[in-house]
C-alpha cells in the first residue's frame, strides 16, 4: 500500500514538475537609456553613415540583410539592419 502511495506522489510532482512557468504578474519598467523603437524608427531608409553624428548610449549591433546573428535578447541594445549598399532597412530592440 506504501509503495502504491509513493508512487502516486512521485508521479503528480514529476507531472506537475512539466508544466510550464507562469507569466510574471507584475509589468516590468524599462530602464531609462533602454532602446525604444519609436526613437529609431526614422533611422530606416537613410544610408548608414547617419549613425555617425549620432550619439548612442546604448549597445548597437550592425547587421548585414540575411547574416546570422545570435537570438539572445538585449533590451538596451540597437539593431541596424542595412543592405549592399549599407542603406538602413530596418532597426529595432533587442
Amino acid at each position: 500500500m506504501r509503495i502504491k502511495l509513493l508512487s502516486a506522489v512521485a508521479a503528480g510532482l514529476l507531472l506537475q514538475a512539466c508544466q510550464p512557468p507562469e507569466p510574471p504578474t507584475e509589468l516590468i519598467q524599462p530602464v531609462l537609456g533602454a532602446c525604444t523603437e519609436g526613437e529609431i524608427a526614422s533611422l530606416v531608409g537613410q544610408h548608414v553613415d547617419t549613425l555617425k553624428g549620432v550619439t548612442i548610449n546604448a549597445p548597437l549591433r550592425l547587421i548585414h540583410e540575411g547574416e546570422a546573428v545570435t537570438m539572445d535578447y538585449n533590451a538596451e541594445r540597437i539593431n541596424i539592419v542595412v543592405d549592399e549598399n549599407d542603406m538602413i532597412l530596418e532597426a529595432y530592440c533587442g
